[in-house]
């Protein structure tokens, strides 16, 4: 088994410290419902490739290994310039397939069936990912598949991509990652959307191993975590820093899931998408959880051993292409 990187496969083994859910380029502009006049500051966007290599350089330093950036077709995904960002700053960078939420869903999900749309994300991994916005292909794979949703049921298009999503899973054995509704506005069983999702993918004959469920700490209790971990997918805290929840709370969750025996399925990331969370721009960049959270979980009782189980063993086992 391997890990497909923008720069070709590599062994799990040598990853490193991963962060499991960032973006490293971007555009939020891109949306169907976004306003043109908003400050690019204020919306998810990064683009600057030399400023891109800068900070992953960092991240570097302070022992970083991989990042995954999730940033899907449609919304500025761009391969080639993720191939340069690696390169250059000796970051392994797994780049994503599949669909963010409608609002940024390219047309092609509206027009292709589910069929032709589990082909083309099959050919995103096993030929290479289209360039930005075109079609042209690029020969860098995608890694991972993405699926989204942004209601408090999958429902339209995005259950069509779920579908999609999981038939391409079960073709290609790449890991799924997930955007999933965790809103306190919607009331869901643990304020999150992924037993949902999971009893939809399940049904498709999807193993839950092969799943991350992300956005899990941004309205959570314990109870709904361990009721995914049991299942067999990874659950992913990947807004560290971000003030959906203390990062308090965050440490305590992780600690909870491992008394309960399953910090083995536990997953740790930012979600890094603006301009001023960058080092260059004074904000805490991707070394936030290597500098402050890890210290956090180190104080709360977390062995050394733990945070690798965390940080290396965890994402090396998820991020595996299962063929």
């Amino acid at each position: 088994m391997y890990i497909q990187t923008v720069l070709g496969p590599v062994d799990p083994s040598e990853m490193g410290s991963t962060l499991t859910h960032e973006h490293i380029i971007c555009d939020a502009s891109l949306s169907r419902s976004s306003s043109k006049r908003v400050p690019k500051t204020e919306i998810m966007f990064l683009d600057d490739v030399d400023e891109m290599i800068e900070e992953c350089k960092k991240f570097k330093i302070d022992g970083g290994g991989g990042i995954v950036e999730v940033t899907c077709y449609g919304w500025g995904r761009d391969p080639i310039a993720l191939r340069k960002i690696s390169e250059k700053s000796g970051i392994h960078i797994i780049a994503t397939t599949g669909f963010y939420i409608e609002d940024f869903m390219p047309p092609l999900v509206a027009t292709k069936t589910i069929d032709e749309l589990a082909s083309w994300i099959e050919r995103e991994i096993t030929i290479g990912c289209n360039a930005r916005e075109s079609n042209e292909i690029t020969g860098i794979k995608a890694g991972i598949i993405k699926t989204s949703v942004s209601r408090p049921h999958f429902s339209h298009n995005e259950l069509k991509g779920l579908h999609a999503v999981a038939k391409a899973q079960i073709k290609t054995g790449a890991p799924i990652t997930s955007h999933n509704s965790g809103f306190i506005r919607f009331e869901l069983e643990g304020g999150n959307i992924g037993k949902e999702m999971l009893d939809i993918l399940e049904r498709e004959g999807v193993d839950p191993e092969a799943v991350i469920v992300g956005h899990a700490d941004e309205n959570v209790d314990i109870r709904h975590l361990v009721s995914l971990v049991r299942r067999g997918a990874y659950v992913q805290f990947d807004t560290v820093g971000k003030s959906y929840l203390l990062d308090e709370t965050r440490a305590d969750l992780v600690l909870g899931l491992r008394e309960r025996g399953y910090l083995k399925q536990v997953l740790l990331s930012h979600d890094q998408n603006r301009k001023p969370s960058l080092r260059k721009y004074g904000g805490p960049g991707y070394s936030d959880i290597l500098n402050r959270f890890v210290p956090m979980l180190r104080e709360k009782g977390m062995s050394i051993k733990d945070i690798d189980t965390v940080l290396v063993k965890n994402p090396a086992r998820a991020l595996r292409i299962r063929k």
